[in-house]
């Protein structure tokens, strides 16, 4: 069955599995700007209701994917920075030293500017020519930003990947 077709003839049991088979990916794109699984949950169920109302303009599923990462990442840019300004603490939280690692848990500790990049290049696995639709930001931009934070990126999985493996040796 063609999920994105039954969703525009307003199947709504076809757009729920349709989310649910990208639900990790737009999970994990508002969780790195977002802590507390309240506010997760609450952008998603927003932006995902939304999605849902324009889904007819849709027409393939990666396009679904990349729309409504055009509602999520903005969005949970936006959350961080209320929460930012009322001091909010992070709830739900993992350490950065907790095993294993994720691209989520690196990509929270690097810049702002490449957080949303960096995300959609490496765990979406788009290109810059997408990621630019998306962000609404020039292609140039996302290459610059890319080649900018490579090193400092690549550097700290190196740094965690050798942190982890000193721990399982002091172990054994």
């Amino acid at each position: 069955m063609d999920l994105l077709l039954e969703s525009k003839k307003a199947n709504k049991a076809a757009y729920v599995d349709l989310v649910d088979k990208y639900f990790p990916v737009f999970y994990k794109a508002a969780k790195i700007y977002l802590y507390d699984e309240e506010d997760i949950v609450s952008v998603l169920q927003t932006d995902l209701e939304k999605t849902y109302s324009e889904i007819v303009n849709c027409k393939t599923e990666k396009s679904f994917v990349m729309w409504a990462l055009k509602y999520i990442i903005p969005d949970s840019m936006a959350l961080q920075k209320r929460n930012a300004k009322q001091k909010k603490k992070p709830g739900n939280t993992r350490a950065l030293n907790d095993n294993p690692f994720t691209i989520n848990d690196l990509l929270k500790t690097m810049p702002d500017e490449f957080k949303s990049i960096g995300f959609l290049y490496y765990y979406v696995d788009l290109l810059p020519e997408e990621i630019s639709k998306i962000l609404k930001i020039s292609d140039s931009t996302v290459i610059n930003v890319l080649e900018s934070h490579r090193v400092e990126f690549y550097e700290l999985v190196k740094h965690k990947e050798a942190e982890m493996y000193n721990e399982r040796v002091k172990k054994q």
